[in-house]
């Protein structure tokens, strides 16, 4: 694991200079090295879950790359980004669910009810964050659409997580990359959202970029620290 250790370090040291030079080049370097470190752990480890985490950045990486202009699908980079990001979502979807971390039960339990709680908890977040951000009107039909598709994406899995992250036999380590990580995915969407279409604010690149790059960074981790 130590190499893909070394590559999401490195990931770090390129977020920093992004930081520094506020060139959109740093940041996709930045994500760049996270998907080289994920390729160098499912190389190391017969684990097929990997393929999926592996996946899922890959998909975030062309994400990026649209939302940086750096590659074209349409003519609107905002659509073109949030339906990539939303596909990525469904392979951290898959990828949870295949490694056995969501545990939904929905019999009448203790542990059937915190999922409940969790459901409901999960979309009245949802519910809140798509009306304050994901449906300005400064946005077109489009853009509203594409924004309701990945909110619902994003719930189903903040829902795994969740319901992982309270499952007993889960080891402490997992439980904060996991919880940590999606939470500073949904920071970083919300961020990136009101500062396309509400209101600028202060460094808001680098903060979407730091909460970012760390979320994609714990997600990661999280199947890695199973195996070993």
């Amino acid at each position: 694991m130590i190499p893909t250790l070394v590559c999401y370090l490195f990931s770090l040291i390129f977020l920093f200079i992004r930081l520094k030079t506020k060139k959109k080049r740093d940041f996709i370097i930045s994500v760049f090295m996270i998907l080289i470190g994920s390729i160098l752990g499912r190389i190391e480890y017969e684990f097929s879950v990997l393929n999926y985490f592996l996946i899922a950045i890959l998909l975030s990486f062309f994400g990026d790359m649209l939302m940086a202009e750096y590659i074209k699908i349409t003519n609107f980079r905002t659509i073109d980004g949030v339906m990539m990001f939303g596909l990525a979502h469904i392979m951290y979807i898959i990828s949870f669910y295949q490694f056995n971390i969501g545990g939904y039960n929905l019999e009448f339990s203790l542990e059937g009810l915190y999922d409940f709680l969790i459901t409901i908890l999960c979309i009245f977040t949802a519910y809140i964050l798509y009306n304050k951000v994901g449906s300005s009107e400064k946005m077109n039909d489009a853009i509203k659409f594409a924004n309701l598709c990945y909110t619902i994406v994003v719930t189903i899995l903040f829902i795994l997580v969740l319901s992982f992250v309270i499952t007993s036999t889960t080891p402490t380590l997992m439980r904060f990359t996991s919880l940590f990580g999606i939470l500073l995915f949904i920071i970083s969407d919300s961020l990136l959202s009101y500062n396309e279409f509400i209101n600028n604010f202060k460094n808001a690149k680098d903060w979407i970029a730091i909460t970012y790059v760390l979320s994609q960074i714990l997600l990661q981790i999280t199947p890695l620290l199973w195996i070993a």
